[in-house]
């Protein structure tokens, strides 16, 4: 990614340095599986970040996605008295009481999710087919729609195993408030593919036919792998391939709440991966990159956690470190730490 250069304001130059770092850690293993970090959240970073032009996307996907325990769905969990939902998180990197934001979560009478985030900077408006993603930053607004369906008449929702949708379709729209111009990139549109226990076990975009990515679970009915795969030279092959390595046996902080696989939509880190397809909470992660140039597979990636327990069992805090060994280069790491409270 260029330096971008002008910009508008000295905070605006903080995210954007941040941004950069971030995309030049993740710049091979986007450019290996090209799927939403490599299509849509790339393309969008190339078009819109330019002078006083940051839609914050990446910021906003630093947030933990969810796990479920007892559903193997991946489309929400189980109701029951004896179970918790977060009320808050608070996020940040770096040293213990670095600060971060504290999002809020928002539930109606059924105790399905309806909003969380972080009012007026970025949250998510939730209901049983959409869920609108809103950003905000120094002179500009950005609204993301996941609108979500099922192939042919029938129902559908979010909050439902059995109902989980088929396709999801994503418009971003960002705003410019001093002149009122609206801009919107193309509309991505996602198919998913389930095994009998509503898990999902294959995506693919209309828009690259040429990427897949495909996942597979162990007998407990735990994400097992990950596999990015890309049609080169008219042959498929496993670009980037994800594997955790192991989980706890304690609950997943959203394991209580119904359908959050879809409205954390979509996952682009190691641990939000994880998360938002296990049951239990994940212990360590391990992503390998396939070499060109020694034909074989090298650990690029490698993510342990840390949990702090409540007395019901959830995680109060998580501490997520990963390691990124580049093929040739000296290796870096960054640490990540989640607080959650619940209700």
């Amino acid at each position: 990614m260029k330096v971008i250069e002008k910009m508008m304001d000295n905070a605006a130059k903080t995210i954007v340095r941040l941004l950069q770092q971030r995309l030049a850690q993740r710049e091979k293993q986007l450019a290996h599986h090209g799927a939403r970090q490599g299509g849509e959240w790339r393309s969008l970073m190339k078009t819109f970040i330019q002078p006083g032009t940051f839609p914050l996307l990446i910021i906003t996907v630093l947030a933990l996605t969810s796990c479920r325990k007892n559903n193997p769905s991946g489309g929400g969990g189980v109701v029951a008295t004896d179970l918790l939902r977060p009320a808050t998180m608070r996020f940040y990197e770096g040293p213990v009481g670095g600060g971060g934001p504290v999002w809020k979560y928002e539930y109606d009478k059924d105790n399905f999710l309806v909003k969380f985030g972080e009012e007026g900077k970025n949250f998510r408006n939730v209901d049983g087919g959409k869920v609108e993603l809103k950003l905000f930053a120094t002179n500009f607004e950005t609204t993301t729609l996941y609108d979500y369906s099922i192939a042919g008449p029938g129902t559908m929702s979010i909050y439902e195993p059995k109902l989980s949708p088929a396709t999801v379709s994503i418009q971003t729209a960002i705003r410019n408030l001093l002149n009122n111009q609206i801009t919107k990139p193309p509309v991505i549109e996602w198919n998913f593919s389930y095994n009998s226990d509503f898990q999902v076990v294959k995506e693919v975009t209309a828009v690259d036919s040429d990427r897949e990515v495909y996942y597979t679970y162990d007998d407990k009915k735990n994400l097992k792998k990950i596999e990015f795969m890309s049609l080169v030279d008219k042959h498929w092959m496993v670009g980037v391939r994800t594997t955790v390595t192991g989980y706890d046996d304690k609950r997943s902080p959203f394991s209580a709440v119904k359908g959050y696989r879809w409205a954390s939509y979509p996952q682009n880190y190691n641990d939000q991966y994880a998360q938002a397809f296990c049951i239990n909470n994940p212990t360590q992660m391990k992503t390998e990159f396939w070499s060109t140039t020694k034909n074989a597979y090298y650990l690029a990636e490698q993510t342990d956690f840390g949990y702090a327990y409540n007395a019901q069992g959830y995680p109060t805090r998580i501490d997520v470190k990963t390691t990124y060994t580049p093929e040739i280069g000296a290796a870096s790491g960054a640490i990540r730490t989640y607080e959650f409270t619940y209700k």
